[in-house]
Order: structure tokens, then C-alpha cells, then sequence
């Protein structure tokens, strides 16, 4: 990987920025990266592109162009802010968001916005 950690040893990853032990594993990450079980994963607040399956990505969904979505209710998303193309279910997009869709009274809308009828309930 072309980095050496503190004990001698190779880090098994070129995203490392420190690893510890013989088995090289990741202990801090690079830059747009997070620690997960040894390895540094792209960090899709960033819109980081590179992730390979949708464990990569905190949000759950890896793009078909390799990009983390940023929210976990995208089915899919697209370019480097990994902004939803379209939603899971009982959600709509606006603005590469999926919002709760309250047509069918699914709750948890955040705000008036959220809402066609432009009230949010508070219950």
C-alpha cells in the first residue's frame, strides 16, 4: 500500500492513514474515508465516489455509478453528491431528496413543506 505503520509493519490498505499489527488493518482513515472493521470506506457526506457495494456506503445504496447516496431512502442516486434519481417506497423525491409521501399517511413529515396539504400534524 506503500504506507508503514508505527510497528514496521504494511498497512493492507492505500486508503490507511495509520494501521497497527502484523495483519496491517486500518486504525485512522485518509481524508473523505471512515474506520469500519479495519478498512476505510468512502464517506458518502462527502459524495465520495469509489464504493464498490452498498456495505461501503452508511446511507446502505452504492450508485450504479459508484457513488454513496446520501440518504438511506434513495432506491437510486446519481453523481458526486449522490443525490436520489428516485425514492423507496411511501417516499417522493424533491430536490434529490425522498421525502415522506403523505398521500398514502405515512408519518414523519419534518415540516409544512414536507406536506401537499402544507400541515404537518404534530401527532
Amino acid at each position: 500500500s506503500g504506507i508503514c505503520s508505527s510497528d514496521s509493519y504494511c498497512c493492507q490498505y492505500s486508503t490507511c492513514a495509520t494501521c497497527t499489527g502484523a495483519g496491517g488493518t486500518c486504525s485512522s482513515c485518509a481524508a473523505n474515508r471512515y474506520l469500519d472493521g479495519g478498512q476505510c470506506k468512502p464517506d458518502e457526506a462527502n459524495g465520495f465516489s469509489g464504493c464498490g457495494n452498498n456495505g461501503w456506503c452508511i446511507s446502505g445504496i452504492c450508485s450504479s455509478d459508484s457513488y454513496c447516496c446520501q440518504y438511506s431512502t434513495c432506491a437510486t442516486c446519481t453523481g458526486a453528491g449522490g443525490t436520489c434519481s428516485s425514492c423507496a417506497a411511501n417516499r417522493y423525491l424533491d430536490g434529490g431528496q425522498c421525502k415522506p409521501d403523505e398521500a398514502n399517511g405515512f408519518s414523519g413529515c419534518g415540516n409544512n413543506g414536507w406536506c401537499i396539504s402544507g400541515i404537518c400534524s404534530s401527532d
